[in-house]
């Protein structure tokens, strides 16, 4: 019997899938991707995409997935191509080694494995791998300034695959069938998540992939005078109002100071707890809300063009997430002259 709830979440994630993966190969060019970084990605989202097929082929015929072997490749496959690419979006300037490839193993395993135990250690390999990951973010708490989102955030995926690993444990009671459904709607659900959070925070990648490097990396900023170079920081940002340049990036205002884009980074995450994106923004939006309290007449959207927003849907989704309100409500708040 197909269930239209798990075919809609099938649907959904196939889609959405595919559109994550376009964005993040084509315009998501405020994150540092390598070459690897990007097949990794590739792979994981066409992977995903093979299992909900196979998920709906279940739902339509009865099939047997657990014994057929793409299926089990798949579900192999999975957790390295989510390791890898996690790994490249954090930590891109840590070249791979030779004992990195171990995280294949796994696949080759489930060629000469039951089905049953393909899919247990898959899912062991791969709620290990989400833990990894939120215990990565949580080693940088100090260099996210939305540090309680961010655990939140992968937090709730560990917890996803450990749900998942539980079904597959009591497989033998449940049934192939109902863990066919309950993976298929996680898969769902996860895809509907990260899109939610692109959506609400499209800075995330950037904002955690700034506090990975600053807080695994060395310090860069030996020999530097970091007051003097504060200071040149407040000039450029309060007299020149730098900030208000739609095009002002990492590498434009380190040359504009002779420091480096990484002693750059370092010096505003040290100083001021926040990446760069995130302290680009706070000012922007300090900026707007100066304008919005003594302007009542200019539209939103050209206050935050003002300000250096490329788009109104930036300037909202920035003001909502620093202030905790649209600009409209900030505005009503306001005496009128």
């Amino acid at each position: 019997m197909i269930d239209p709830l798990i075919v809609l979440l099938i649907g959904f994630s196939v889609i959405g899938l595919g559109i994550l993966l376009v964005a993040h190969l084509f315009f998501m060019d405020t994150v540092q991707k390598t070459r690897r970084g990007m097949a990794a990605c590739a792979a994981l989202t066409l992977l995903l995409v093979g299992l909900q097929l196979q998920h709906l082929q279940h739902l339509s015929s009865g099939a047997d997935l657990l014994n057929s072997g793409p299926y089990a490749f798949m579900l192999c496959a999975v957790p390295a191509a989510f390791y890898l690419f996690s790994r490249d979006v954090l930590l891109p300037d840590v070249p791979l080694r030779l004992r990195d490839l171990l995280h294949l193993a796994p696949v080759l395993a489930a060629a000469f494995l039951p089905p049953n135990w393909v899919a247990v250690m898959s899912f062991v390999v791969g709620a290990g791998y989400s833990v990894w990951l939120a215990r990565l973010v949580y080693g940088m708490r100090r260099n996210v300034g939305r540090f309680r989102f961010e655990m939140f955030f992968f937090g709730l995926f560990a917890l996803i695959a450990v749900g998942v690993l539980a079904l597959v444990i009591a497989l033998p009671w449940i049934g192939a069938p109902l863990f066919y459904r309950a993976y298929a709607a996680a898969i769902g659900v996860s895809v509907a998540l990260v899109i939610s959070v692109l959506l609400i925070y499209p800075q995330i990648l950037t904002d955690i992939h700034e506090a990975a490097r600053l807080a695994y990396a060395n310090s860069t900023l030996k020999g530097v005078d970091v007051e003097g170079r504060l200071d040149a920081l407040n000039s450029l940002m309060t007299r020149d109002k730098l900030y208000c340049n739609e095009n002002l990036s990492l590498a434009l205002l380190a040359e504009a100071m002779n420091l480096s884009a990484h002693q750059l980074s370092e010096l505003i995450n040290s100083r001021f707890g926040v990446s760069f994106p995130r302290y680009i923004r706070e000012l922007r939006v300090a900026e707007a809300k100066a304008i919005l309290s003594r302007d009542q007449r200019s539209s939103a959207l050209s206050v935050g063009m003002m300000c250096g927003f490329g788009s109104q849907s930036a300037f909202y989704a920035a003001f909502r997430e620093v202030t905790g309100e649209s600009p409209a409500a900030f505005r009503k708040k306001q005496p009128t002259a």
